[in-house]
């Protein structure tokens, strides 16, 4: 007993440390608010110079009744009087130039070639009709717009009823360069009603259609 009570007491116990209890992990939510927050995703506008501006949506339905407005045009200043028909001409130039560019620009996914043309007529019909000679000008128009509309038609029969229409303005054209002035008004009808069908069938697939024309803003604009 005197042993005993004279005797240092022993420390508690404790396991070895391979041995102990792993402490318990903290709650998800906890473990959630004490996380920080990952660092913001660098924008892009850094990279690309210009933001996104708004979208334009414009039907392309419109397109064959443009054409006819300017084919009408032409064969009221025609009718009225045969050398007036490039004063016709000059007066819906804007009009057909505007149709061409939307024309083209529609087509540029998937006839490159005729979206191209397209842009040419566009820029170049009114220079065209204002520059080149009084009797040589309307019929160099209304040939690069035939072939345009027959190279932008699809494929099969309306591809070929295209052509039959783009050698009919050709041949209209000859006749007219060639014919006296008494025959000019026959020329000119042939070839307004066959530049009438090709605009229909070139235009026909893209009625249901629409143009979406995106503007790009610069920054800091």
């Amino acid at each position: 007993m005197l042993q005993s009570a004279l005797a240092t007491p022993l420390p508690p116990l404790a396991p070895p440390p391979g041995m102990a209890r792993p402490a318990p992990a903290p709650p998800a939510a906890a473990q959630a608010r004490a996380s920080p927050l990952p660092p913001p995703a660098p924008s892009d506008s850094s990279s690309n110079p210009c933001g996104v501006g708004k979208v334009v949506t414009l039907p392309l339905a419109p397109l064959a009744w443009a054409y006819l407005c300017v084919a009408g045009a032409v064969a009221i200043a025609s009718i009225a009087a045969p050398d007036k028909a490039l004063e016709g001409a000059l007066l819906a130039s804007p009009l057909l130039a505007l149709a061409l560019g939307a024309h083209g620009l529609a087509l540029l996914p998937s006839f490159p070639a005729a979206s191209l043309l397209a842009l040419c007529c566009a820029l170049s019909a009114p220079a065209l009709l204002r520059l080149a000679p009084p009797r040589w000008g309307p019929w160099l128009c209304c040939a690069a717009v035939s072939a345009f509309f027959a190279a932008s038609a699809p494929r099969g029969l309306l591809r070929v009823l295209s052509g039959a229409g783009l050698v009919a303005v050709a041949a209209a054209s000859v006749g007219a360069l060639q014919a006296p002035d008494a025959h000019l008004r026959a020329a000119w009808g042939v070839a307004l009603v066959a530049l009438s069908i090709q605009s229909a069938v070139s235009t026909a697939w893209l009625r249901a259609h629409r143009l979406k024309l995106r503007i790009a803003e610069a920054n800091g604009m």
